[in-house]
């Protein structure tokens, strides 16, 4: 069974289309790849043993990859004129009608869009894009009776034995760069291994999770595809596979993240399951095309970040404390803050299982959603249907939540809400994208917020960055060298110099002398004095010296720390903390 026929299983089984027992065959089929008895394809068998409606199964598949239906029959999108465009030999085998010629491509009817070898291969045979509808077979083949009469002859021979052997058709240009892969049963070689696709993908995702990777990159090139794995924030090249896979390799990717494998000229988003070691981890999909095939990343979302505890996270026990008091309140606004990979998200779950209990009712809008969390009500950003930030959070207040997370304040509308839903008695948790905690005030005006909202309704600002840590395994005790020993005696005057100096001799840190990442925190809770100073409107470098006064400690601060105890070096703290001057 290929795995275009199990993925059509698995999304009629999700539609609830299959009952009883052929509910239970189709999950036993999909959770061992059995083959079908006397190996029909997955649309036969669940037509003809599985009882489903063919209707029924085309509405379900046009609503999960988001394509249009046309159900009714066709004889009123039938043009003659396209005749020419799509030979009949072609149409009647690969059961697609041409219904519209667009500047983008040729709108055709399927009755089975998850089959993406026809669209290709027909595609490419005929010179151009197929842009797909979906309608039922029985429709399509009334309407192929009228545009394609079985009477006519047939010249297209040349071009059908073009598509059935895979190699180009005389319109056919695509393939110039090299003879694509397009069965999932053909083998390429990878890792000095003869691999199938589907077993390439396998690979590449359980060697990435093996090594620790927050992402894996698939990029098309000239010649190769390259992977490269996102390891401790430091990306590293993983090997390589022939471009002509890439295309065989995309599609089993986007099957098993519930994208349209017949669109490849815009970006797609979409997630899968996997399960490594006992563990399931989800992977968020992206895709997006260049001018050598669609470069992939799969963002590899860990399950176990999310029972991470503060001081996992490199929290201090002081600032962990004054964190917890302060997120413990009743209403207010607590801001993340940082760069993008800073480790905004993590910090702001962990914070939330924390609270999450029975007594409250927590809601978060998300783009996308990241972790499913039980007892949390999350809601995905859709600005294709009108759900944005603002709108979902406008909705969320009519919830009578009690705790409210934004996944990012990134507009005015937005900024807005969130103010007056701190002010009218709920916890509001949020990211901003700035240098510090002080730069957060005067973010928030720049969106605007009026001063005086500001310092009525903000509780607390916690920024962060990520460096890498040093290997306990292969570490020691050292000097640093040169200009970085005096930089150091001048930022931590109270230490002798010494600093966690790596080896990178052994294979537990592959040789990079880093194993694991650790956050540097600054956290900001305005006093009295300090909302009074907000609240007239005061120029950020003058919050900053009236948040010293009260003990506040800068990200660099917080990273010499860390150096002076060994969790990392003063390298990875001056190139995290490049913007403090302070």
């Amino acid at each position: 069974m290929t795995s275009a026929d199990l993925f059509l299983i698995r999304v009629a089984t999700e539609h609830g289309l299959l009952q009883g027992a052929g509910r239970e065959q189709a999950e036993r089929m999909v959770a061992e790849a059995a083959p079908l008895a006397g190996d029909p394809d997955a649309r036969t068998w669940l037509l003809q043993e599985a009882g489903v409606e063919e209707s029924e199964l085309a509405r379900v598949v046009a609503r999960h990859f988001g394509l249009p239906l046309e159900l009714e029959p066709l004889k009123g999108r039938m043009n003659g004129s396209l005749r020419p465009l799509l030979p009949a030999q072609l149409a009647r085998t690969y059961r697609i009608l041409p219904l519209e010629k667009r500047r983008e491509g040729l709108v055709v009817a399927i009755d089975n869009p998850v089959d993406d070898r026809r669209l290709t291969l027909v595609g490419e045979a005929i010179g151009t894009c197929l842009i797909p509808v979906v309608s039922s077979g029985y429709a399509i083949d009334l309407a192929l009776e009228h545009v394609y009469p079985t009477s006519r002859s047939d010249d297209s021979g040349e071009v059908t034995s073009a598509v059935e052997t895979g190699s180009k058709g005389p319109k056919s240009s695509r393939l110039s760069r090299g003879q694509a892969v397009e069965s999932q049963s053909e083998t390429v070689e990878y890792s000095g291994k003869r691999v199938t696709p589907a077993q390439l993908v396998d690979l590449v995702i359980a060697e990435a999770i093996r090594r620790g990777a927050s992402d894996i990159h698939l990029e098309p090139m000239a010649h190769h595809v390259r992977i490269r794995y996102r390891i401790d924030g430091d990306l590293r090249d993983a090997g390589a596979f022939v471009l002509r896979a890439h295309a065989a390799v995309v599609s089993r990717i986007k099957i098993l993240s519930a994208l349209s494998i017949s669109e490849r000229r815009r970006p797609q988003d979409g997630r899968m399951r996997r399960e490594e070691g006992g563990v399931v981890r989800d992977l968020r999909v992206a895709s997006l095309p260049t001018i050598w095939g669609e470069s992939v990343v799969m963002r590899i979302l860990d399950p176990s970040s999310l029972l991470m505890a503060l001081p996992e996270l490199g929290l201090s026990s002081e600032l962990q404390q004054i964190w917890e008091e302060v997120t413990a309140g009743e209403d207010g606004m607590i801001l993340v803050t940082g760069p993008t990979g800073a480790g905004k998200t993590t910090t702001l779950y962990s914070s939330l299982q924390r609270l999450n209990q029975p007594g409250r009712k927590i809601i978060t809008v998300e783009d996308p959603v990241e972790f499913e969390v039980f007892g949390i009500n999350q809601v995905g950003v859709r600005p294709e249907v009108g759900v944005s930030f603002s709108v979902a959070l406008r909705s969320m207040l009519r919830q009578s939540p009690d705790i409210i997370m934004v996944g990012e304040v990134r507009d005015p509308e937005t900024a807005e809400t969130a103010t007056n839903a701190a002010l009218t008695g709920h916890l509001v948790f949020s990211t901003l994208h700035t240098n510090d905690a002080i730069g957060a005030v005067s973010r928030l005006m720049d969106l605007g917020v009026k001063p005086y909202l500001v310092a009525s309704s903000l509780r607390a600002v916690l920024a962060q960055r990520l460096v890498r840590r040093v290997c306990r395994v292969c570490r020691s005790k050292g000097s640093p060298p040169g200009e970085l020993a005096a930089g150091f005696q001048r930022l931590n005057p109270r230490s002798e110099g010494q600093n966690s100096r790596i080896n990178g001799t052994c294979s537990f840190c592959g040789g990079s002398g880093y194993h694991g990442r650790v956050g540097l925190f600054e956290l900001l809770v305005p006093d009295s004095a300090l909302r009074e100073a907000i609240g007239a409107g005061v120029r950020s470098t003058a919050l900053l010296e009236l948040a010293r006064e009260r003990g506040f400690k800068t990200l660099r601060e917080d990273g010499l720390q860390k150096v002076a105890i060994g969790e990392t070096t003063l390298e990875e703290v001056l190139g995290a903390t490049i913007n403090d001057s302070n």
